[in-house]
């Protein structure tokens, strides 16, 4: 409310007081009061007056203190959230609000909108780093999958959303992107070889790839006739999906093994292509 229109509310209900008095004394000479009996008369209004300007000032508090309440608990998820984040950067405006909050007089409807953006802003933030873990931390659990490598199941506890450990994350993909590419082409390399012994014995090299793992059958049927260094870059380039063979006919398995199981079970098969080769030398 402006300060003059508190002015001229106060000298309105200023007036509207002298007047009530003016009509009761009238009233009180017709009824031939003693002076007593109006002091007492205009004390129980004046009493009843006090207390409902008293419920008026108390219902007027709460809403005030209910809206600090709403500003504090939209502040407070804030620098929860932030805090989540792992985010060490300074929030000037965050601190402010904080400050201006507890202020004797501050304009609360507006800090209150001003607490929803600023809490809106963290919550698209947390929801943005969120997107961003779960789906660095789904490609590094495929490629340890396809790498034999064992992961550690994450409970119940939270997820670790700093921009630190992001960047940590990121680094261990580069570097499993790498040693896929590297037991690629290891294993490329044996299936090569496995499949040259069996055509020298008249073996199915691609029936005892596929006994070593399914997805290495699949894998050197499809791409046998193509360029093979294309297809180990668009292999090493993806976490894992599906390969399928030439019209649909295949799709049941994935890329192509590449743990230590797989490399020491084609090791296994050429020492066995190369002890027959003797044999039959």
């Amino acid at each position: 409310m402006r300060t003059e229109e508190v002015r001229n509310f106060v000298a309105s209900y200023e007036s509207t007081i002298r007047l009530c008095i003016a009509k009761l004394s009238n009233i009180a000479h017709d009824l031939e009061l003693s002076e007593e009996d109006i002091v007492s008369e205009l004390t129980g209004i004046a009493s009843n007056a006090e207390r409902c300007w008293t419920v008026a000032v108390g219902d007027a508090e709460c809403r005030r203190e209910s809206l600090r309440q709403q500003i504090n608990d939209l502040l407070h998820e804030s620098s929860k959230l932030k805090e989540q984040l792992g985010d060490d950067e300074f929030d000037s405006e965050l601190s402010s609000m904080q400050e201006e909050v507890d202020c004797a007089r501050v304009q609360l409807k507006q800090l209150l909108e001003r607490a929803k953006t600023k809490q809106s802003d963290w919550s698209a933030h947390r929801a943005e780093r969120m997107q961003e873990y779960e789906a660095l931390q789904a490609t590094n659990a495929s490629l340890k999958y396809q790498l034999g490598q064992m992961t550690t199941p994450g409970g119940n506890s939270r997820p670790d959303l700093s921009r630190a450990n992001l960047e940590w994350m990121r680094l261990e993909q580069e570097k499993l992107y790498v040693e896929k590419d590297r037991r690629l082409q290891q294993v490329v390399a044996k299936l090569d070889q496995l499949t040259n012994a069996c055509s020298d014995l008249g073996e199915d090299g691609v029936a005892l790839a596929a006994s070593v793992h399914p997805s290495l059958g699949v894998f050197w049927q499809r791409h046998k006739s193509q360029n093979l260094q294309a297809t180990i870059n668009e292999v090493a380039s993806r976490p894992g999906g599906r390969l399928s063979l030439g019209g649909g006919a295949l799709h049941m398995n994935e890329d192509p093994d590449v743990s230590d199981n797989t490399v020491h079970g084609l090791d296994a098969k050429l020492a066995e292509t190369a002890a027959l080769k003797v044999r039959l030398c």
